[in-house]
């Protein structure tokens, strides 16, 4: 087996190529990165300790995959992960990344008649029908309504037949235009696909930021005793996501690759799922207990655009198809976390 994994010195592609080596030895894995993000170069020196072979390249540029040679598998988690990208930047990056780097990916895969796993997001589902979910106000967080009128929510959280036909940032349409156009080939070329839509990852080796990797960050910003803020929806912290241990998403990378045949052509949301979730109130305190440091916390009431009230994962699919469920608690994934910090 031969496998690329774009942005593979990244926190989550290094993790991807790490598992995979350790648990199939025999596999032959390659990454491709053009070391734009923090912690990637490092990155490198231990791959190639572990005999992965690293390119050097970046996907915007269809003649630098060239070298990679032939493939049985992509999987591609390159990406611009920030939400903001495009609202408080210049919208040209991260198109150029996701999506036209995404077009060049798919056209190498077709033409080396490779099955692609795709990272896509939970942020194509459009932000105004987020934003209109029914939920109550707890003490500590906001809690789904059990009546819903949109369709794909309940009490597990957003599936995958939640609608995606209104706004949803440029990172979010950049992912949602990806996986349209993935569909595309695999009507027209043959390719064979799986989409991921995930949310919140997180786990040792992460340099969370403001606008990506929120638990990492939170945590980080309590060690430094840095300033935090609670913004919009009244400026209580009171907004709900998922986290999933970075493991557990390479445990079901690994059961995809595993058995493709039953799953090509299919689109998974995956992530922490309710059991998992938690309010920035909460992670606050889980982060207090932790560190025992108080860091000062800015509250601004008005909402940010492009930000959501309330998102957990409903895993029931990829639960029935793979039989995969996560195995790190949101207090498990700090813990390890913190320890990473500590120590690194």
């Amino acid at each position: 087996m031969k496998i690329l994994v774009t942005g593979g010195a990244g926190f989550i592609g290094y993790n991807i190529l790490s598992y995979l080596n350790d648990h199939y030895p025999s596999f032959s894995l390659i990454a491709f990165d053009n070391l734009k993000r923090l912690g990637s170069e490092s990155n490198v020196a231990k791959l190639k300790l572990k005999g992965v072979t690293f390119i050097h390249g970046d996907i915007r540029n269809a003649i630098e995959l060239k070298l990679v040679g032939q493939v049985d598998f992509v999987v591609h988690c390159a990406s611009d992960a920030s939400v903001l990208s495009g609202i408080t930047s210049s919208s040209d990056v991260i198109i150029q990344n996701n999506l036209l780097g995404s077009i060049n990916i798919f056209e190498f895969a077709a033409k080396q008649k490779a099955a692609v796993i795709f990272f896509s997001t939970n942020r194509v589902y459009g932000c105004s029908l987020l934003n209109n979910l029914k939920y109550s106000e707890l003490d500590t967080r906001f809690s789904l309504s059990s009546e819903q009128v949109i369709p794909g929510v309940s009490e597990f959280g957003i599936a995958e037949d939640f609608p995606v036909y209104s706004e949803k940032t440029f990172y979010g349409a950049t992912k949602y235009c990806s996986e349209v156009l993935l569909q595309e080939y695999a009507a027209f070329a043959g390719l064979k696909y799986v989409i991921n839509r995930f949310g919140v990852v997180a786990g040792r080796g992460q340099f969370g930021m403001q606008d990506q990797g929120v638990v990492s960050f939170w945590l980080k910003q309590h060690l430094m005793n840095g300033n935090l803020g609670y913004f919009g929806y009244g400026g209580k912290g009171k907004q709900v996501r998922d986290a999933l241990h970075v493991l557990d998403l390479c445990r079901v990378i690994d059961l995809q690759i595993s058995n493709f045949s039953i799953i090509n052509g299919e689109t998974f949301n995956i992530g922490g799922g309710k059991e998992n979730s938690f309010s920035l109130k909460e992670l606050t305190e889980l982060c207090k207990a932790l560190t025992g440091n108080s860091p000062f916390i800015e509250s601004v009431i008005d909402n940010r655009v492009g930000d959501i009230p309330i998102y957990f994962t409903d895993n029931r699919k990829v639960e029935n198809k793979l039989r995969w469920t996560p195995s790190f608690t949101v207090n498990q994934i700090l813990k390890d976390l913190y320890d990473w910090y500590q120590n690194s």
